[in-house]
């Protein structure tokens, strides 16, 4: 194996990495914003270091509490008004 083959794989796999990480940081903020757009709330740094469990937990959660709010809005669900 010549010298030019490791440095061109070297060479093409961090710009692959620039690449990845690029995508990654458009993926983080488009994230964000969504969740910002629905008032969930999650650290910038959680999100960052891409703790996809615990986001999706905590999705579950707000989820759970928009299915319990929902009958209210629409006026269904219980004899309760509000």
């Amino acid at each position: 194996m010549g010298t030019g083959n490791y440095m061109d794989s070297l060479e093409n796999l961090l710009t692959a990495l620039e690449i990845y990480r690029d995508v990654e940081q458009q993926t983080v903020n488009r994230i964000k914003e969504i969740m910002a757009e629905h008032n969930i709330s999650i650290p910038a740094p959680e999100v960052v270091k891409v703790d996809t469990e615990e986001i999706r937990a905590r999705l579950a959660v707000n989820r759970q509490m928009q299915m319990v709010a929902e009958p209210y809005a629409y006026g269904t669900g219980s004899d309760r008004t509000r």
